[in-house]
């Protein structure tokens, strides 16, 4: 399988945590979660790496102080802690 069409992936590699998704499957993802909402019709992907580039210029804008990929990495880590995960402990509060 070429690098491009790899799904996306998350995963701790040498103690840093890597999300990969190939260019191809990113633009796959871009044509499902647009297909049947605002935009009716599923959009043409006429250059798979400009598309990218767009998609990875919305994750990492900070212009509103936090960026889309730190929003997406805390509402994980607050599901994570909402739903137990090991490694992780909550103390109560003092005034509980």
């Amino acid at each position: 399988m070429a690098n491009k069409d790899l799904p996306l992936t998350a995963e701790i590699v040498g103690g840093v945590v890597t999300i990969t998704v190939g260019v191809s499957a990113l633009c796959q993802i871009i044509r499902d979660s647009v297909r049947g909402g605002y935009f009716w019709t599923e959009p043409n992907i006429t250059d798979e790496y400009a598309a990218a580039r767009g998609v990875l210029a919305e994750l990492t804008c900070a212009e509103c102080g936090s960026t889309r990929l730190d929003i997406v990495i805390a509402e994980a880590a607050k599901a994570a802690v909402e739903g137990g995960a090991d490694g992780i402990s909550v103390p109560e509060p003092d005034w509980a």
